[in-house]
């Protein structure tokens, strides 16, 4: 899964706050949409009933003269059943499924899940979010990834 809100320029001090943020959107995405009650156990996983059901993995790239990336890999355990976990992963994982006793619609989930790193990702970076939108050249570049987007 790809999750490319408008781009915006974060002070690299906060990059590490990338991953709290993913977790947090990944565990309010299962108590909303599923009902679920998940914990974080940092430095980056979602937990249910103490077992691992979710992880986020943060890369950065800084380099002197080109823009600093960072690219958030997320990984949900959405429909497995315990025999689908390596032996000695069967009591340390859980999948979404398994918490909820029935399967979950991936696509479903995914939009939701979408809709809150987009919403939660606002919020916490919001200083970058509005410095990067007063530059005056920026909003026609974004306004044309935008219009792309939404023609994908």
């Amino acid at each position: 899964m790809v999750f490319n809100p408008v781009t915006t320029q974060i002070p690299l001090s906060d990059s590490g706050r990338l991953t709290i943020w993913a977790i947090e959107a990944i565990s309010g995405a299962i108590r909303t949409e599923l009902g679920l009650e998940p914990a974080i156990k940092l430095p980056n996983d979602v937990q249910l009933y103490g077992r691992k059901v979710a992880g986020v993995l943060v890369e950065m790239r800084a380099q002197e003269k080109a823009p600093h990336l960072a690219v958030v890999g997320i990984g949900i355990n959405m429909n497995q059943c315990r025999d689908d976990f390596p032996p000695q992963l069967q009591d340390r994982a859980i999948s979404l499924a398994m918490a909820l006793g029935r399967q979950v619609d991936r696509q479903n989930f995914a939009v939701a899940l979408l809709r809150n790193l987009d919403l939660t990702y606002r919020k916490k970076f919001s200083k970058a979010v509005v410095a990067f939108n007063s530059s005056p050249a920026l909003p026609t570049s974004r306004d044309k990834r935008a219009a792309k987007f939404r023609t994908a």
